[in-house]
């Protein structure tokens, strides 16, 4: 099954029977509810709402793909 979410206004849904699109009315990326978590931690003095290892292994992710595409070739994560 493939989604397909254009500029979070339009989704598409392949590969499960008769393809599935829906158009949304907002455009709500979760920006402000990721402020708001982030400020609440902060002032409670509690944790981030995003544990640095998931920012940690995203942000490796992303450079291992600019990696493989520029090498034509699959690369190993080494997520540890």
């Amino acid at each position: 099954m493939t989604a397909v979410l254009k500029d979070f206004r339009e989704l598409n849904v392949y590969g499960d029977g008769r393809p599935y699109s829906k158009r949304l009315f907002s455009q709500d990326k979760g920006q402000k509810e990721m402020v708001r978590a982030f400020v609440g931690a902060l002032r409670a003095g509690g944790a981030a709402p995003i544990p640095f290892e998931d920012i940690y292994a995203v942000t490796l992710t992303t450079f291992k793909i600019m990696e493989s595409l520029q090498k034509r070739q699959a690369v190993d994560l080494n997520l540890k």
